[in-house]
Formats: C-alpha cells, sequence, structure tokens
C-alpha cells in the first residue's frame, strides 16, 4: 500500500468505528423512558370532582362531617382520595350513611404521614343525600387534604369494553346483616353462553369484620334448578353459564354479612353461540392469540451499556487486523 494512503484508511477505519458506537447510542436513548406519575395525582377532569379541599383536624375537633348534602348517583363508584398535608401523622376513619340511613364504615387508614395519599373506592347502590363523616386518631393538630370525586360504573373495570355492549342483565343492590335474598329474572336464548359477574363494591375497615359469602342459584325456565355458589367469599366472582333450553330464567342470590350494609353489584352479559364455539370465523368469539414459539416463556433482555460494549469490541476485532496489516505493508515498501 502507498504510505500516502494510509492515514486515508486509518481514518476511514476510525470514522465506520465513531459512527456505528454513535448509532447504537442513539438508538437506545430513543427508547421511550418510564412515565413519571409523581404529582400528577390529581389530572382528572373537575366536572366530577365533589370536594378538593384542606380541612382542619386538632385535637379539641378531629371530626370533619358532611351531613346529609354529599349527592351520590347510583350505580357508580365515589373515590376518597386524602393525605395529610403538615408535618405529622394521623390515623383516619371514614364512615357514610346512606339516605336509608344504612351505616357503612369503610375504612380505618393508618400511619397517614404527609404527602401519602390514600384512594378508597365506594361503589353506591342507591341515588341521594349521604352523610360522610371524618374522624382523625391524632396526637397535634395538623390538616389534611380530601378530595372526593365520581369515578366508572361499578364492573365497569372488570368487565371487557367489548363485554359491556352486551350486558343482559345489571344491577347494584344493597344487603343488611342477618341475611338477605334478591331474586330477578331474565330471558336467555337456547343455547347460548352468558357470563356473570358479582363484585363487593362497598369496602369494609379493617377495624370490621369483612365476613361476605354468597349462595346463588338458577332457576331453569323449564323449572331445573342450577347450585352456582354456597358460602362463596366476596370479592369478585365470575363464571360461564351454558343454556339448554330458553326462556324465562330466575336467579336468587343471598348475602351474608356481619357489618350493618354491603353493596353487591352484579351482571350478565351474552356472549356465543355454543355450537359456534369451535368455528373459527364466529364474530362473537374473543380473538385467538397468536401462539409464542417461545415457548419456555424466557424473554432475554440485553442491557444497552452490554450491547455498546459489543458493537465497540466487534468493531475493534474487525478494525485492528486492518490497521496491522496497513502497517506492515508499510514496512515492507519502505
Amino acid at each position: 500500500m502507498d504510505i500516502k494512503r494510509f492515514p486515508i484508511v486509518l481514518i476511514g477505519v476510525l470514522i465506520i468505528f465513531s459512527s456505528t458506537i454513535s448509532i447504537a447510542s442513539n438508538n437506545f436513548n430513543t427508547v421511550p423512558k418510564r412515565r413519571n406519575d409523581e404529582g400528577n395525582l390529581h389530572t382528572s377532569s373537575t366536572d366530577n370532582i365533589i370536594i378538593d379541599k384542606v380541612f382542619n383536624f386538632t385535637i379539641g375537633d378531629p371530626k370533619h362531617t358532611f351531613h346529609n348534602n354529599i349527592f351520590f348517583e347510583k350505580p357508580y363508584y365515589y373515590e376518597f382520595i386524602m393525605a395529610v398535608v403538615t408535618p405529622h401523622r394521623c390515623d383516619m376513619n371514614i364512615t357514610l350513611l346512606d339516605p336509608e340511613i344504612g351505616l357503612y364504615e369503610i375504612t380505618y387508614e393508618t400511619n397517614m404521614t404527609q404527602d401519602d395519599y390514600r384512594t378508597i373506592p365506594f361503589g353506591t347502590a342507591l341515588t341521594g343525600n349521604y352523610t360522610v363523616i371524618f374522624t382523625a386518631n391524632l396526637t397535634r393538630n395538623l390538616n389534611v387534604h380530601i378530595i372526593l370525586k365520581q369515578g366508572f360504573k361499578c364492573l365497569y373495570d372488570i368487565i371487557p369494553p367489548a363485554e359491556q355492549q352486551k350486558i343482559d342483565f345489571y344491577d347494584v343492590q344493597k344487603f343488611k346483616k342477618g341475611g338477605e335474598t334478591l331474586f330477578f329474572n331474565t330471558t336467555f336464548k337456547s343455547d347460548w353462553y352468558y357470563k356473570f359477574y358479582f363484585q363487593r363494591v362497598s369496602p369494609i375497615s379493617k377495624m370490621r369484620s369483612s365476613f361476605v359469602v354468597m349462595d346463588h342459584d338458577i332457576l331453569s325456565s323449564n323449572s331445573i334448578p342450577y347450585i352456582i355458589f354456597r358460602d362463596e367469599s366476596l370479592g369478585i366472582a365470575i363464571y360461564r353459564f351454558g343454556t339448554a333450553v330458553e326462556g324465562l330464567y330466575t336467579m336468587n342470590i343471598t348475602i351474608q354479612c356481619v357489618v350493618p350494609c354491603v353493596n353487591i353489584a352484579f351482571a350478565v352479559v351474552e356472549r356465543y353461540r355454543i355450537a359456534d364455539e369451535i368455528n373459527p370465523n364466529n364474530p362473537e368469539l374473543p380473538p385467538v392469540e397468536p401462539t409464542n414459539s417461545n415457548q419456555s416463556g424466557i424473554v432475554v433482555s440485553i442491557p444497552p451499556e452490554f450491547m455498546v460494549g459489543t458493537i465497540g469490541f466487534f468493531g475493534c476485532v474487525v478494525g485492528i487486523p486492518i490497521l496491522i496489516i496497513v502497517v506492515r505493508k508499510r514496512k515492507n515498501s519502505m
């Protein structure tokens, strides 16, 4: 090689090497970073905000009561969001009285510290004015930021959007202590699948018993009884029921609890005709998930720093031998 061309070759190798690393680094920098949601707690529309204010809680007056003036609409969730905003700590009890004076002790939040926001959702079974009582257990005067806002419909967080368009029956009901049974009727098609959802939507304070169990039966249109649940703890319960005959079906739900009242949401969703279950062209069926060729389930993750180092290593492996050859040819030509 002509000695005059040596610097040009060397510069070319270095440019390729540095460009490779630069491209790799830029590619890694374009990976979306995890969004920091800190400080974005109250970014929702103000249209559904009922309360958003800081309140005093003192040793002499540790209670704040909204007396029969908080309007709740069935069947929505309402979210209580609160945090201490002074350098103190306390416990907080929240009690509700519904329009029928039904008692709900929905939470007892312990060890609340400054800016430690807690969220407690409450699903409503009655529309009307509620009394809400906040009682702080404290040793020093402090201030608490309280937000109350309306959320989504009960169950709509667990019923997929596609199924929400096919709800056949939907309700939220209040059940009282000692055991109550609710009957409801709906018409089913023959040879169809129906999906049932049940959820307790009123929280229970940790200071009270969370014992809530459900018995549930179905009576078909040809008078055949089906036992679905016995002493099912709620929670959430979901199951599918395939019909053999069409007509009016009767469902009954019996709820037993220790607390004065609980609210239970339930829904029946029409799914698809059972005979079409194996038909891949059936539009009522959910799409089949593609088969993952990685049967082991192992996901390989390579750190960006390792990738940059690897690219640099292979750049050296390619570049150094070329440099050695050029140097040897230079010596031979001298």
